[in-house]
């Protein structure tokens, strides 16, 4: 009973709480990569879409601070939005968008050849954090795929961590 005790405390002192260790993905840089905590893919799909916006504001510094709200977003494929009119270096941003019909993918970058995803159908909300990807013209992107037709974002918004 006693080394039973002394067993549960020892899982719930540790950090994990008795959760398998993460699987190590490779090295970037001589640091180890780990699975990352959201899903996850290898697999992100080409750029074969299109994006149609509403009111828009967005904001960025040389510093890489970045915001972006749009209030309707309607995403038909797989599209890129640029988030900065300016380049800026990468960084760590959070996404948040609720999808009012359809169902959509938001991708960030994660590391390695891996990205973080998130996936909600209509009427559900979704936050993801990772960091942007960066576009042909190396400003800072998100990419967006809707995965039945046609899918409408309200509230959809990018703020650097």
């Amino acid at each position: 009973m006693i080394s039973l005790l002394g067993a549960l405390m020892v899982l719930a002192a540790s950090p994990d709480a008795g959760k398998p260790p993460r699987k190590q993905l490779g090295e970037q840089f001589g640091v180890p990569v780990y699975e990352p905590d959201q899903p996850w893919t290898r697999e992100v799909p080409s750029p074969d879409g299109r994006v149609k916006q509403g009111s828009t504001t967005q904001s960025s510094s040389s510093d890489g601070t970045l915001r972006y709200d749009v209030d309707r977003l309607t995403v038909s494929g797989t599209a890129p939005i640029e988030l900065a009119p300016k380049k800026l270096p990468s960084r760590r941003v959070s996404v948040q968008f609720k999808v009012e019909r359809g169902t959509v993918r938001v991708f960030l970058k994660y590391a390695l050849d891996v990205a973080v995803f998130c996936e909600a159908t209509a009427p559900a909300s979704c936050t993801l954090e990772g960091v942007v990807w960066q576009s042909t013209s190396l400003r800072p992107m998100v990419l967006l795929q809707a995965l039945d037709g046609e899918a409408v974002l309200t509230g959809f918004s990018v703020k650097s961590m």
